[in-house]
């Protein structure tokens, strides 16, 4: 997360307490009452200590005052809770910290930010990270898994019911990823000789140049896998209108590794019934993005 980057820029004398806190929070941050919680207790110390003032004025025999370990003292709060805001600002999953610290910010200054948490912004935020989608993709090795990982990350997220810039941003990330990859790859591939001509592809739909890029996007998602896995591919781009129901003899052209016939048909049939539409639905996003 780009908060450990934020802590080591703008954590000021306050670095190691914020690091610690962050590490507290980082489990319970979707958790709005947890969250609260600790903040009143190791953080907004103030309160704590104002009620303690008062009860020692009202009683002398007032035991001295004392903190839990760990928490800011009351002198270092106001100036604990302005880095620590300035560190969790970028960092929507701990949306319900940022509240708790803009409201004290906003009681003591003359103008008030909006801060109120959004739950499904928090919720979407944890589950979808570029930083940590980033460093999930850095341990695949194969290039065309790497491929698939973000289309069932941007399916995913299609999916989720939050709407607003995470999402678009997330989504974007995804798509020029996949680009990126597809491009890498196709410079790896050469000048592609002995290209089919249109007429061995009547099964793509569209000219020339469309029937050869949606071949590629197929030879790119299929790879080497067997029916399988190629049969969620084909048949997510039947649905989106690339392809037509390709026969066995067609098929077998140009993946090899698809297997026996009976089997392909077997598959082509299997994920062409409604009850397997999640497993082709990040193809069918892909075909649709792409067209």
């Amino acid at each position: 997360m780009r908060i450990y980057d934020n802590i080591e820029k703008y954590g000021s004398e306050y670095k190691e307490d914020i690091h610690r806190m962050i590490n507290d929070l980082i489990d319970i941050r979707d958790n709005e009452e947890a969250t609260s919680n600790y903040f009143d207790t190791f953080i907004n110390t103030l309160p704590k200590y104002e009620r303690w003032r008062i009860d020692k004025l009202n009683n002398e025999d007032t035991n001295s005052f004392s903190l839990p370990c760990g928490a800011i003292s009351p002198d270092k709060v106001s100036s604990f809770i302005r880095s620590l805001l300035i560190c969790i600002r970028d960092e929507a999953s701990f949306g319900y910290l940022f509240y708790e610290c803009q409201s004290f910010i906003n009681r003591e200054t003359e103008f008030s930010v909006d801060c109120m948490p959004d739950k499904l912004k928090i919720q979407y935020a944890l589950k979808f990270d570029i930083d940590d989608t980033i460093k999930k993709l850095e341990q695949i090795e194969n290039q065309k898994d790497k491929c698939l990982f973000l289309l069932d990350k941007e399916c995913e997220s299609d999916m989720n019911e939050y709407k607003g810039e995470l999402k678009d941003k997330y989504e974007l990330f995804c798509k020029h990823e996949i680009e990126r990859i597809k491009e890498r790859e196709s410079l790896k591939g050469g000048n592609h000789k002995n290209r089919p001509s249109e007429e061995d592809l009547p099964w793509i739909l569209g000219n020339k140049e469309q029937k050869e890029k949606t071949l590629n996007t197929l030879k790119f998602l299929i790879g080497d896998n067997k029916a399988a896995h190629a049969c969620k591919v084909l048949v997510a781009a039947i649905q989106c209108g690339a392809i037509t129901k390709p026969k066995y003899s067609q098929i077998i052209v140009h993946f090899q590794n698809i297997g026996e016939k009976q089997g392909y048909y077997f598959q082509l049939s299997k994920y062409g019934n409604e009850t397997y539409q999640i497993e082709i639905a990040p193809f069918l996003k892909y075909f649709n993005t792409v067209k």
